[in-house]
């Protein structure tokens, strides 16, 4: 065994070499920093995760602001009506109100929508 050894060394450390290798590359997945905290290393399926949160509480605050926005532009058209001496059109107000609380809702249930898939999506990463 000692002569077969001397013999064929090289042979040896090259499959020993190629084995280990073979091993980290199966076994060490590559890691960079998190995007919200960047003292945690993650990996690819974590850092997709993590970017996903992150633009869909981006789109949600758009949202925010959208409805924001069209409240603002309701009571500018009413006091712009009211300032040129028209009427104050009733059906109008009740129907924007309307158009704002469905798109609240509609924010609302992508909200729960969204944390459902994190929740179920947690720990399968």
């Amino acid at each position: 065994m000692k002569e077969w050894l001397k013999k064929n060394w090289k042979t040896v450390l090259i499959g020993v070499t190629t084995v280990l290798l073979m091993l980290f590359y199966i076994g060490c997945q590559a890691r960079t920093h998190a995007l919200l905290d960047p003292k945690r290393l993650v990996t690819r399926g974590e850092l997709q995760i993590e970017l996903n949160n992150v633009l869909a509480t981006a789109e949600l605050r758009m949202a925010d602001l959208d409805k924001q926005e069209a409240i603002r532009s309701l009571i500018l058209q009413n006091a712009l009506v009211l300032a040129s001496g028209g009427t104050l059109n009733p059906v109008g107000i009740i129907s924007a109100i309307a158009a704002v609380y469905g798109i609240a809702t509609a924010g609302q249930k992508v909200v729960s929508t969204f944390s459902n898939g994190i929740k179920k999506n947690a720990g399968t990463v």
